[in-house]
């Protein structure tokens, strides 16, 4: 590498990695001098802007690369089903829920979205199933 002088404007390099171990978004921010290692929140903050970018290709690798055993695969199902809720394509969000109950059938924020999902797609009798499992579960809680 060429040696930089005083006021010699510099180009940094940026390399973006996520850790398989962790799923933290790590950027290795390289300026010609030294190497800056930069851990920046969590797999969460990275999902949503892949999301927010390209949904479908999203969508796309979670189906095809994401093992579904793995912690990371429930918080991107999570993520994708938040942002096609946002987007109002509850057919897509309600298949992400239930992709999450298959997970953890019992769990109450799922059933409810999942129902929720439901009315939003005309199939409130299903819907009605789903709130009369959450109250089984939760005889307190009107959702």
């Amino acid at each position: 590498m060429a040696p930089m002088y005083a006021g010699e404007p510099r180009c940094p390099t940026i390399v973006t990695s996520i850790s398989p171990s962790s799923g933290t978004v790590i950027f290795d921010i390289i300026d010609g001098m030294a190497i800056c290692n930069i851990r920046l929140f969590t797999e969460d903050f990275f999902f949503r802007q892949t999301i927010s970018l390209n949904i479908d290709r999203t969508e796309m690798y979670y189906w095809t690369n994401v093992d579904k055993n793995s912690e990371i695969s429930s918080k991107l199902a999570t993520e994708l089903a938040l942002a096609y809720k946002k987007n109002r394509n509850y057919d897509k969000a309600y298949l992400f829920y239930k992709e999450l109950l298959q997970k953890t059938p019992n769990n109450v924020d799922c059933l409810e979205a999942c129902a929720e999902m439901q009315v939003c797609r005309g199939q409130e009798k299903d819907a009605l199933r789903m709130y009369e499992k959450i109250l089984q579960l939760e005889a307190d809680n009107l959702a």
